[in-house]
């Protein structure tokens, strides 16, 4: 099971949210992945070639996300620099990633809009079926009175699958990346240049700490509050 904390201010709807991820490498997706330790996927990365977890940072003055992708040396089969070339390599990796996705689903689109038959479309999808990610599964679209399939509600539902990655990819690429190992004392970027792990590896300037006893990085009020979300 794991834990999401959301802050949100009342005042100016200022929110952040710590998904406590984790994190590893996906040879199928050729890139680094991360993903929430649930008991349902309890084994996924446990035979990553590096894995660790996703801390989350505010930076007030970048008002962004910094994410640092901390492993420890019996994490990685590789050396402690081997591990940060490894990251600095695979972890933008993701946005190929996801913009193949993408292109996925609106090739999927235009099949169906160009009257395509199941046979092609299902093996499209099985051809590619890395880049379903949210699994989407034609037998559920099936019309069972006559043949043929319920192609309006599945391009609705395609649609949405594209606005949900491509918002993913906006987050993505709006994060502030860096990476650390829990024998140093210091963070790197996706250059390899070194910062003091309280700091934004953009601006220089320290994380705030989002808390409940801290007023709103953005607005200065008093008026932060918490929501923990279980998720199984």
């Amino acid at each position: 099971m794991a834990q999401v904390f959301n802050y949100h201010c009342r005042s100016c709807d200022f929110y952040f949210t710590i998904h406590n991820y984790r994190f590893c490498f996906d040879d199928k997706m050729d890139c680094i992945e991360e993903y929430m330790a649930l008991f349902t996927d309890s084994d996924y990365g446990n035979d990553s070639l590096i894995k660790g977890r996703v801390i989350e940072k505010y930076c007030s003055s970048c008002q962004k996300t910094v994410r640092i992708y901390q492993f420890t040396p019996d994490s990685s089969i590789y050396t402690t620099d081997a591990s940060f070339d490894f990251l600095k390599f695979y972890i933008p990796k993701k946005h190929d990633f996801l913009l193949e996705s993408i292109d996925f689903h609106k090739e999927l689109i235009e099949l169906i809009e160009n009257n395509e038959n199941l046979k092609k479309i299902s093996s499209f999808i099985e051809d590619n079926h890395v880049y379903n990610i949210y699994e989407l599964n034609l037998n559920h679209y099936l019309n069972t009175k006559r043949s043929g399939f319920n192609s309006n509600q599945l391009i609705k539902d395609i649609g949405l699958y594209l606005d949900a990655i491509n918002d993913n990819l906006d987050r993505f690429d709006d994060f502030i990346i860096c990476m650390n190992s829990t024998e140093d004392n210091y963070n790197l970027d996706l250059e390899g240049k070194m910062f003091d792990m309280d700091v934004c590896p953009e601006c220089g300037e320290e994380f705030y700490p989002i808390s409940l006893k801290n007023p709103c990085p953005i607005c200065g009020k008093n008026t932060m509050e918490r929501s923990r979300e279980m998720i199984d």
